[in-house]
């Protein structure tokens, strides 16, 4: 739940490594579980914020790292444009490049349940 570019190492052997070295656990107030992170909200997918934890939100944030790498485009941190990017997303496929348009596009579907799974992308990137 913390993926972004200050978190994935490259080890000598040219291996990335995905690293945290902050917390994120869940904390039980009364009857509600409330979030306690430290996840760089720049990343997150919105479902986030609604408390829908699953891996889908880890691909989502790779989407974005992925996105950012193939446009050199700045990623809003809040308001309008960080909203944007998880209720409409479509306009930001102009600015990627068409060979990787369908795989980034897929990673950041607003809808949680139509992204791809790790595995899907490693066999989609393989090929």
């Amino acid at each position: 739940m913390d993926l972004k570019p200050e978190n994935i190492l490259v080890a000598n052997d040219g291996e990335l490594r995905i690293s945290d070295f902050g917390l994120a656990r869940p904390i039980q107030l009364v009857d509600t579980i409330v979030l306690d992170t430290e996840g760089d909200k720049c990343y997150m997918a919105k479902e986030v914020l609604d408390g829908q934890i699953t891996p889908a939100v880890d691909i989502f944030s790779l989407g974005l790292i992925s996105l950012e790498l193939a446009t050199s485009l700045s990623l809003p941190k809040h308001g309008e444009g960080w909203l944007a990017l998880r209720e409409d997303n479509e306009f930001i496929a102009e600015f990627v490049p068409n060979a990787l348009k369908d795989i980034i596009l897929s990673m950041i579907d607003i809808n949680a349940g139509s992204r791809p799974s790790a595995t899907d992308l490693l066999g989609r990137i393989l090929i």
